[in-house]
């Protein structure tokens, strides 16, 4: 019997498995080190797998802590900066109610002299 043919999709989703992954030198030689200590039943994919894992999760630790890091610090910059705003937000309101009283003031003053200063029309001349 012969094998099926494999449709396109099975041959692009294997072409993805095969996609180039970065490896640097020192890592590339450590991994060879290990991998040849190991007895030829210890050699599976599985475990090469598991021990590459193991290997970038412990080099990217570093740069998780110092996003986590970096984040707690920019959080607590936003918190200081949120507190300002409030305050000022809170003298602003403070100072538009005065300015407000001031032009109502000036409004009424206006009026004031407004009338102290028209001439009455005499009735009786």
């Amino acid at each position: 019997m012969r094998k099926p043919p494999r449709s396109a999709e099975s041959l692009r989703n294997r072409g993805a498995a095969l996609a180039p992954v970065w490896v640097e030198a020192d890592e590339l030689g450590a991994f060879k080190a290990w991998w040849d200590r190991l007895s030829d039943g210890e050699r599976t994919a599985r475990r090469a797998f598991l021990h590459g894992l193991q290997r970038s999760d412990g080099a990217w630790a570093v740069v998780y802590q110092r996003e986590a890091d970096e984040l707690r610090q920019a959080r607590e910059s936003l918190r200081v900066v949120e507190k300002e705003l409030a305050g000022m937000r809170a003298a602003n309101e403070r100072l538009r109610r005065e300015l407000d009283g001031a032009v109502e003031r000036a409004n009424e003053a206006e009026e004031r002299v407004r009338q102290v200063t028209t001439p009455i029309a005499r009735e009786y001349e």
